[in-house]
């Protein structure tokens, strides 16, 4: 083989081996958000892409947690190319967003984005008792400080991707410390007490709410008179993790 026929076609291997497999385009998410007071933020997710690709977008679909009205929503208007296809909504918990993009092909590709809220310059509570305990997931903790008689719940620990809590404000001896349930069971326990889940975003007496927070983010809970921070830190998947708390 002659020389320039070798070049040739070594730039073609080359040239093969670094062009992304078909369909399989360099796509990734993140996301803005504003603290906005009671425990609720503003928050906007788009996808990240080069031009290119973007360009070949049809539409990009967002799964978001099941307790939002109509959780499937699908953005079809490509918008500025500092925030495209994106798309915005206001809560209080951080939760994992299923995203998939519909390219003008007919391809699709899936990924999955851990929501995140900015706290740097949220309002925090005033911290008069720090906690930090383990809870392993299936087990209850009680959070004990001088405000309201809180319990945790942890129904699924995850560490790639956010883990998922229940927090009850209650004076009833409704579990043990370290008691064990699978979650159907421990949701006919909280209804046996009559127990209900709260409206909106306070937790106020003999209610409970549900709580999706990733490693290493706080989580602002409104309890009566004041709010609680939560932030977990070293989650093993299905196994426990380490919380801490400040208490009002």
């Amino acid at each position: 083989m002659s020389t320039k026929r070798f070049f040739c076609a070594l730039v073609a291997l080359v040239a093969f081996l670094v062009v992304p497999a078909q369909g399989q385009e360099k796509l990734s998410a993140s996301n803005t958000s504003r603290f906005v007071g009671n425990g609720r933020w503003d928050w906007t997710v788009f996808l990240q892409a080069s031009p290119p690709v973007l360009g070949r977008i049809k539409c990009v679909e967002y799964t978001l947690h099941p307790t939002f009205p109509n959780p499937v929503r699908r953005v079809c208007t490509r918008g500025g190319n500092a925030q495209p296809f994106a798309l915005s909504s206001n809560g209080w918990g951080t939760f994992t967003i299923g995203i998939k993009a519909y390219f003008a092909d007919g391809k699709t590709q899936a990924l999955q984005y851990d929501l995140v809220f900015d706290t740097t310059n949220a309002e925090q509570p005033a911290c008069k008792t720090q906690v930090s305990l383990r809870i392993a997931e299936g087990t209850v903790r009680h959070l004990r400080g001088n405000g309201p008689h809180l319990l945790l719940y942890a129904e699924e620990i995850h560490e790639s991707r956010a883990s998922h809590f229940y927090l009850v404000n209650t004076e009833r001896s409704v579990a043990d410390d370290l008691e064990k349930f699978l979650e159907k069971d421990f949701l006919l326990r909280l209804q046996k007490f009559g127990l209900r889940q709260a409206k909106g975003t306070g937790l106020s007496a003999e209610t409970y709410v549900t709580i999706s927070a990733a490693a290493n983010k706080a989580i602002l809970v409104e309890v009566p008179e004041s709010k609680l921070s939560l932030t977990l830190m070293q989650p093993r998947t299905h196994m426990s993790v380490e919380i801490e708390v400040c208490l009002p």
